[in-house]
């Protein structure tokens, strides 16, 4: 339940294939050009793990070949000879996707893009906390956001609807803060947020 069907599917059709791209890497020692750090950081983070006993159930060639076939558009034999070429590519670490194209190409939740621009939520609660929603949605599988804060008012102005006086971003930032590190993308790192400002 783990890998896309779509994926699986791919695979079934192309095993021969696909298990001799691995078997050849592993002959030549794909698996020695990691570092221990590397191979550490592999299982920690991106090897697929069992959802129950939390056992790490695929290999660093295995994984390759996920994230390679997850990218597979369609079952063509172009599309295997474009999957040989980036497992090849990166079995030999010459290129890697990035973070979450690796931790979810080939996965049920084929989510791959690195970052996301938000707007400025408007100066009301409701747009700020629906903010706090999309940002932590968009980070549960791994995007990094970037966020303007540019609408909400400044500390000291006047709330009309209270007669008191706003206490400006930083109280609202504190808690977009924990809220990205508490949903951490899956367990896997740190999410990340960056929130930006006009100058003026």
């Amino acid at each position: 339940g783990l890998v896309a069907d779509r994926t699986a599917e791919f695979v079934r059709t192309h095993a021969g294939r696909l298990d001799a791209l691995v078997d050849s890497a592993v002959a030549e020692g794909a698996d020695d050009r990691f570092g221990y750090f590397g191979l550490r950081t592999l299982h920690s983070r991106y090897l697929l793990r069992h959802p129950v006993t939390r056992k790490v159930i695929e290999t660093p060639q295995h994984f390759m070949l996920r994230v390679a076939s997850g990218l597979a558009e369609d079952h063509t034999p172009e599309a295997v000879d474009q999957v040989a070429d980036l497992y090849d590519l990166m079995s030999r670490l010459d290129y890697l996707p990035s973070s979450p194209t690796l931790f979810n190409s080939g996965t049920r939740h084929p989510q791959m893009s690195s970052c996301y621009l938000l707007d400025s939520p408007l100066d009301e609660l409701d747009s700020i906390y629906g903010r706090y929603h999309q940002v932590a949605r968009l980070s549960k599988h791994a995007g990094g956001i970037g966020l303007s804060y540019s609408r909400i008012r400044s500390r000291g102005s006047l709330i009309r609807g209270t007669n008191g006086h706003s206490n400006g971003i930083v109280p609202f930032l504190k808690t977009l803060d924990a809220s990205v590190a508490a949903v951490n993308q899956g367990g896997r790192r740190k999410g990340a947020a960056a929130v930006y400002l006009e100058t003026w």
